[in-house]
């Protein structure tokens, strides 16, 4: 019974050990195949940049030059049209602006003349019926006259009433 569990143990051992070198094989073989792959494809990309390198820059330097020729040329197509018509649009912008504000100016000096206009129809008118409140005033005074000269048998003054239809009259025209 005593050399059961020992047994046990080794043969337990044995097949942990057998699994962890088995583990760490493959584990290792994979890894190696992995740093060798990545080893491999940096080598082979610093030898293509070693050796294309002059050949690279001289086709970049002809390809920028071209690239900015052709923009110079387009820049050169396509600015001058557009600045002539900003040009076009600045030039009307302010005939339009200037047209506007004469159009306001003359606006507001005829709005200036008729409020002017208004204003004095509207003091004449207050004194108009200022006359005629005052005419209304006198009459009543005379026609009150009357009455009590009609009672009292004096005579009337005509030339009053005459005055004060006359001036009646004037401020009705």
């Amino acid at each position: 019974s005593g050399s059961r569990p020992s047994a046990h143990r080794n043969s337990c051992r044995g097949r942990c050990g057998n699994c962890l070198k088995s583990s760490v094989a493959f584990l290792l073989s994979h890894i190696g195949l992995c740093v060798f792959l990545s080893a491999y494809i940096l080598g082979g990309a610093y030898l293509f940049v070693y050796l294309e390198k002059g050949h690279s820059i001289n086709v970049n330097r002809e390809h920028s030059d071209m690239v900015w020729q052709a923009g110079l040329e387009m820049r050169a197509n396509v600015t001058k049209p557009v600045e002539q018509l900003i040009q076009s649009v600045h030039r009307d912008y302010e005939h339009l602006s200037g047209g506007l504000s004469n159009l306001m100016n003359k606006t507001r000096r005829r709005l200036q003349a008729a409020v002017s206009l208004l204003e004095r129809e509207a003091q004449h008118q207050e004194r108009l019926m200022n006359q005629i409140d005052a005419s209304r005033q006198r009459m009543r005074n005379r026609l009150q006259q009357f009455n009590t000269s009609s009672n009292d048998s004096r005579p009337l003054n005509a030339s009053s009433i005459q005055q004060d239809l006359k001036d009646t009259a004037e401020i009705q025209e």
